[in-house]
């Protein structure tokens, strides 16, 4: 079984994802987690939504706020009889039948899969190390065990040393989750699926960072960002 997991701090997103993910597989689990503060307000989307919203009752900042919106879940046991989790943020759309694809193509096979952040790969599609992971973390497909072992509220604290070790003294939540899974010796040419062919993202946005506002080319997800418009 999957186990589809939306983070998010916003109420209007909560409200977006019921309408996107209408038509998703009924078999997954989907459940969103919000560190929204207004106990009233996420009372009544919860009522409007197919899918139930658990509260954390803190928000720590936005890559703390992540971190601890994925731990939550998994240390609480929530997807234990799930062998996949997805996770995407409020703000992420992607089509239901493409959630259905990503599964087949990774169980059984990859250790995580994710839409690939192009400029951190060489010509040949090769892993350019730079102590951060290679693909966009608001989207991302996990095995169950492994998420459980690596998003734990206690680590976030060690994550961020092994970041600043790694010289990310931003601590980004990349940053920390490339810390975790060095412990697990993930190999990023190996284990890591593509959602979006790395060199056709090169082929329109070469080298440059792109993260909101386009449609990845093959699993037609779409970070959305309300200061520009769709490519």
């Amino acid at each position: 079984m999957l186990g589809v997991l939306i983070t998010t701090h916003r109420i209007d997103y909560i409200l977006k994802q019921n309408e996107w993910l209408k038509g998703i597989n009924e078999k997954h689990k989907v459940a969103l987690v919000t560190t929204c503060q207004d106990v009233k307000a996420v009372d009544r989307v919860n009522k409007e939504t197919f899918f139930p919203i658990y509260q954390v009752d803190q928000n720590p900042g936005h890559m703390d706020g992540v971190y601890i919106g994925l731990s939550t879940p998994f240390e609480g046991g929530l997807f234990d009889e799930c062998d996949y989790v997805l996770h995407f943020h409020g703000d992420v759309e992607t089509p239901p039948d493409y959630i259905d694809l990503l599964y087949m193509e990774v169980k059984g096979k990859y250790n995580v899969g994710s839409q690939p952040r192009q400029w951190m790969f060489d010509r040949d599609g090769k892993f350019i190390d730079g102590k951060s992971v290679p693909f966009h973390t608001s989207f991302f497909i996990i095995e169950t065990q492994l998420g459980k072992s690596i998003f734990k509220w206690g680590r976030l604290d060690e994550y961020k040393n092994m970041s600043i070790q790694n010289g990310h003294p931003d601590s980004h939540f990349e940053t920390m989750m490339y810390a975790a899974l060095s412990e697990y010796n993930f190999d990023y040419d190996k284990d890591l699926y593509h959602t979006d062919s790395v060199l056709k993202l090169q082929s329109l946005y070469g080298t440059d960072p792109v993260y909101y506002n386009f449609t990845f080319p093959d699993s037609k997800t779409i970070h959305h960002d309300e200061r520009g418009d769709i490519k």
